[in-house]
């Protein structure tokens, strides 16, 4: 995030993308005391909510601050209707957080009159992660309802030392184990921005993305739902398997590299707010299927954290094509003591006495920095999957191709 903050060629649309935005609208209202008694409450617990980078003799570090630069920020438009409401929060969104901004993270109580209230969070990925959004839901909401969290919270400078000793343990085994997986690297897959002859995927190139939203049928669902049950394995590892064979199958090759994001595996983090954020790297062969890939994670994710991919080493400047993630970290949610609450208020408005909460559409047209994206969710009826790509060098039509692959794929095994 600092190297793409001081990047003069990177996109708006990577900054953008890098901004973690989530709107909650209230009716009919959200008293401002309360929320922002909250608000303190949770960066005084939190100090990676306070943290900026600063430059300290030509070397970058994180300083915590003693208070939240901005606090609660509260704004009152008067009596704005949806269509306005929406209009004023594209506005305050259309300027993305980078780095190097004072405040990482913001909150904005918008008050539009007798047309309800929004919560507005912000958050540059510096200091957060999916599981950091489930988390600071959880203990936002405990806080304004009067129940703090009683998890020890864990501080930046306590991350930094656990990563720092998690990078330091069987590093030379870690080293060696990531070159033998991965080396030698498979070739580009002939699809997208390799097969139309443009540079790589990057934070230089992004623009706007084509999607196709929930690609999976119901009867394939079902289908997923019935090998997830028989094999053991993740509906996660039956998707990324189906996506790695529809590249394979696209594009001509027998081997793909994939990036996919470690979910949480040390208990000691389970209460830190903060960018925990671990990359796997895959080297898929075709015909390995849903156990191969879970292999490969079960086997990478032991290997992790490691330094191998930093710059100056080994593997640094790897080059992705694919992308595989489930942004919703699911099981964080299963376990919240709000799951009900999360979970309807993902899908539809819901009631609380005389209040309603529902979640604010955010209008986005740039959500992925590679070629091709696999994003993965769940819910009541199994696994669901939608495809994500580069605008310049994908179309509707090439994401209905990979998206008809991975249903055969699916429905074939058995």
């Amino acid at each position: 995030m600092l190297a793409a903050a001081l990047d003069p060629k990177t996109t708006p649309e990577y900054h953008a993308l890098n901004t973690v935005e989530l709107g909650i609208r209230i009716q009919p209202g959200v008293n401002p005391r309360i929320l922002r008694r909250a608000f303190n409450g949770l960066v005084k617990r939190h100090d990676s909510l306070r943290l900026r980078l600063v430059n300290r003799h030509d070397e970058w570090m994180a300083e915590i601050l003693d208070e939240h630069p901005t606090g609660l920020i509260v704004e009152d438009f008067g009596p704005v209707d949806l269509e306005g409401q929406a209009q004023e929060i594209q506005k305050i969104c259309a300027v993305p957080k980078t780095a190097l901004d004072e405040a990482l993270f913001e909150m904005r109580l918008l008050k539009f009159g007798g047309h309800g209230d929004v919560v507005l969070i912000r958050a540059q990925h510096t200091i957060i992660d999916g599981y950091s959004i489930a988390l600071m839901l959880e203990e936002l909401l405990g806080l304004v309802v009067g129940i703090p969290s009683v998890r020890p919270a864990i501080s930046h400078g306590e991350f930094i030392a656990h990563r720092e000793a998690g990078l330091q343990m069987r590093a030379a085994e870690k080293e060696q184990y990531w070159q033998e997986s991965l080396l030698p690297l498979p070739a580009p897959q002939k699809v997208g921005r390799y097969k139309l002859g443009l540079p790589p995927a990057s934070r230089q190139t992004m623009g706007k993305s084509v999607k196709s939203e929930n690609i999976l049928s119901d009867v394939t669902r079902a289908h997923l739902a019935e090998q997830a049950k028989a094999t053991g394995l993740s509906t996660f590892c039956h998707l990324h398997a189906a996506f790695a064979e529809a590249i394979c199958e696209a594009g001509g090759g027998d081997q793909a590299l994939f990036l996919c994001m470690l979910g949480r595996q040390d208990a000691r983090l389970a209460g830190f707010i903060g960018a925990e954020m671990q990359a796997l790297r895959l080297k898929y062969h075709k015909g390995s299927g849903a156990a191969g890939i879970s292999e490969l994670i079960s086997r990478g994710s032991d290997m992790m954290p490691s330094s191998v991919f930093d710059p100056g080493m080994p593997l640094s400047g790897l080059e992705f094509q694919f992308f595989v993630n489930m942004p919703t970290p699911m099981g964080r949610l299963r376990s919240s003591p709000f799951r009900k609450l999360f979970d309807q208020a993902f899908r539809e408005n819901i009631k609380l006495g005389i209040f309603s909460m529902e979640r604010v559409v955010i209008e986005d047209d740039a959500e992925t920095e590679f070629d091709l994206q696999l994003k993965v969710s769940s819910d009541e009826g199994g696994g669901q999957a939608s495809l994500i790509a580069d605008a310049a060098a994908w179309t509707s039509d090439d994401l209905a191709l990979i998206a008809e692959i991975m249903e055969h794929q699916v429905k074939r095994v058995s």
